[in-house]
């Protein structure tokens, strides 16, 4: 399984590096889904000196597969489109139906990727670490975790990619970023040991009760406006955010619950990994409220720093109170080098 986990995370990863350069997005990331159509809610100044406006609503159906694929995983940070492609924009404004010609363009500077790049190295490297070195299911899922993570985000790139590679490339990015709070709160109900099983059973049923919504939204319904133009269910944006912000305090209360009726030793075990944790939280937490505002600021990049938190806090666990059942033989020394260096 570790050979398996770790070679398929190191092509995907292979082939978002290389399409990197290919790789553009079409219109803003803020902006609201309907069942067929998209309305812009800000035009950036590159679409907007295209032709594009605040308010314009994009028929989906209109439009050729390689343009919708380009803008209907805009929920997740994907970059589903080539750069240099063309392809006309359906558009209506104010009672007028329009066709925009549009070229994608490339537009992130190499120190943005040189910077996630950096990100997922990081993470997928405690993964491997984890899967090669831990025999218990908590190394297991934490390793799937920063697998999910480091594959999806900050931003994934499918551009070198043929049309239905990408839309499949959107797809599996939604999944990880979908699934990875799930996942992450397996991780957190592994060290919460004074959490009694019935609890545990309602907070797994919680979370993937508000999980369902955005499942909804990023991976089926984003699948199917890139097909055909239109999405399976018409959910609405506000509580799909809101549901998913909400399976954060899920996670946060549960390992707080946990962390508070465990003393002694075995809260000196964790207790590194629990600040760690609420540290990861905060910056994730800090986005996803700054998303439900009216005016959103940019703090994806802050969000990114605090997320990388958590996995070093386990390390670090692993290192000094053998948190984890992680057969781990390495000098000391080269191993805190490794961690602040990853750190810096």
């Amino acid at each position: 399984m570790a050979a398996a986990v770790t070679f398929v995370a190191v092509v995907l990863l292979g082939i978002e590096a290389f399409s990197w350069p290919q790789s553009a997005r079409f219109g803003a990331l803020s902006a609201s889904t309907f069942r067929c159509t998209v309305r812009l809610d800000t035009v950036s100044d590159l679409d907007r000196a295209a032709g594009l406006r605040q308010g314009d609503f994009i028929d989906l159906q209109r439009m050729s597969t390689a343009g919708r694929t380009a803008g209907v995983f805009h929920n997740t940070p994907t970059q589903a489109g080539r750069a240099g492609e063309r392809f006309d924009v359906a558009v209506s404004r104010t009672g007028r139906e329009l066709r925009i010609p549009y070229t994608l363009r490339h537009t992130d500077p190499f120190a943005t990727f040189a910077a996630q790049m950096l990100f997922k190295i990081v993470l997928i490297g405690i993964a491997a670490f984890l899967l090669w070195r831990g025999s218990d299911a908590s190394s297991v899922t934490l390793a799937i975790w920063c697998t999910g993570v480091g594959l999806g985000l900050p931003d994934a790139w499918w551009g070198a990619l043929p049309v239905w590679g990408r839309i499949g490339g959107g797809l599996i990015t939604s999944l990880l970023w979908t699934f990875s709070p799930f996942v992450l709160y397996l991780v957190v109900e592994s060290l919460a040991t004074g959490v009694s099983p019935w609890e545990k059973r309602v907070a797994r049923a919680a979370m993937l009760v508000l999980l369902v919504p955005s499942v909804v939204v990023n991976c089926i319904n984003a699948t199917a406006q890139a097909i055909g133009g239109c999405a399976f269910l018409d959910v609405p944006a506000w509580p799909v955010a809101a549901a998913f912000t909400a399976s954060q305090g899920v996670i946060i209360a549960f390992f707080v619950l946990g962390y508070m009726r465990t003393a002694g030793l075995a809260r000196e075990r964790i207790r590194w990994v629990f600040y760690a944790f609420l540290v990861s939280r905060a910056g994730v937490l800090l986005n996803l409220v700054n998303r439900l505002a009216v005016h959103p600021l940019h703090l994806s990049g802050f969000e990114w720093a605090t997320v990388v938190v958590f996995p070093l806090g386990c390390a670090y666990a692993i290192l000094r109170h053998r948190l984890f059942n992680v057969n781990f033989v390495l000098n000391r020394t080269l191993a805190y080098t490794f961690l602040t260096t990853a750190v810096v």
